[in-house]
């Protein structure tokens, strides 16, 4: 985007449309979008793209304010739609909405400051286009995302979406010292459940098994299903001693026994290293059968299965 505003300013810098086209601007403007180009590709800081865009948006209003034709208005304001679609894609529908709205303003202050002939005419589809992009952009967006990052069956995350919501809060763990836990689970027998009652049975016990966990867990707990019947806890501010006791609550309602292991972030670790430990600790409790007593079937378990059917053994 960068590029192209760089290159387009140079070219009505070199060969001017009309003689009274503000060359001296465009050549402003040339050498702007070239060192915010070069910053945003090579410094990794997010405040590198915000101001980009927040540039971007006085830079459009100001050659648009001080355009000798019509036609070299509507083309620099066209500039608008690029930046609302690079606000959609990178940042967040709350910004977007907002660089939308500033784009709005940011026009309506430049036609007010020279209006050129058409304005009208130009400037009602261009604020409607403004507004419809930046919405219908972020809307697909946000399906995609959500689809990319939940599991489709549970609507857990998936693993996807684990290590992108879990960043923030180990990185604030980190940054603290304060507690946070890290649970593997994997279900016991669940192979016998697809090979005794089918596939769908299965499905309906991963899906009640989301939902008896939810009452018990807090907003901060983020949940995922990692594999078929895996799942992951991550639980900030909570020690290994209450992550213990926590499962013991969610045991006593689950539909179906499972074991877990769990390991608690330290200096120096990171979210990958907590995974492996709580996964080996997970082994460990599987080969040592340490893991919790089985539970009472609960009322819907019963229900998908056959009414005679016996616990799944650990």
């Amino acid at each position: 985007m960068t590029a192209v505003a760089t290159l387009r300013g140079l070219l009505t810098a070199v060969a001017p449309p009309s003689p009274q086209t503000p060359v001296a601007v465009f050549l402003v403007v040339s050498c702007l979008a070239a060192c915010l180009g070069l910053m945003v590709w090579f410094l990794p800081w997010r405040w590198c793209r915000h101001l980009t865009v927040m540039t971007g948006v006085v830079a459009v209003a100001l050659v648009v304010s001080l355009a000798a034709t019509g036609a070299g208005a509507i083309g620099a304001s066209i500039g608008y739609v690029w930046l609302t679609l690079y606000a959609a894609f990178f940042f967040s529908r709350r910004a977007a909405r907002a660089y939308a709205a500033a784009a709005v303003v940011a026009f309506a202050g430049a036609v007010t400051l020279n209006p050129f002939p058409g304005a009208v005419a130009v400037g009602v589809p261009l604020v409607l286009t403004i507004v419809l992009v930046s919405e219908a952009t972020s809307r697909v967006l946000l399906a995609l995302r959500k689809a990319a990052t939940t599991d489709a069956l549970t609507g857990l995350l998936n693993r996807h979406g684990l290590f992108a919501v879990v960043q923030p809060s180990f990185a604030q763990a980190m940054r603290t010292g304060r507690p946070l836990t890290v649970v593997v689970l994997d279900l016991d027998g669940f192979k016998l459940v697809n090979d005794r009652e089918g596939h769908a049975a299965g499905d309906r016990v991963l899906v009640e098994l989301a939902t008896a966990w939810k009452p018990l867990l807090r907003v901060s707990d983020v949940v995922a299903r990692i594999g078929g019947d895996e799942f992951v806890m991550v639980l900030p501010d909570t020690d290994a001693r209450a992550a213990r006791e926590m499962m013991h609550r969610l045991h006593h309602l689950s539909p179906i026994a499972w074991s877990f292991g769990l390991a608690t972030a330290e200096a120096g670790r990171t979210f990958e290293n907590l995974l492996a430990d709580a996964d080996a600790d997970l082994y460990r409790a599987k080969l040592t059968r340490s893991a919790l007593p089985q539970p009472r079937a609960s009322r819907n378990w019963t229900e998908v299965l056959d009414s005679g059917h016996p616990a799944m053994p650990r």
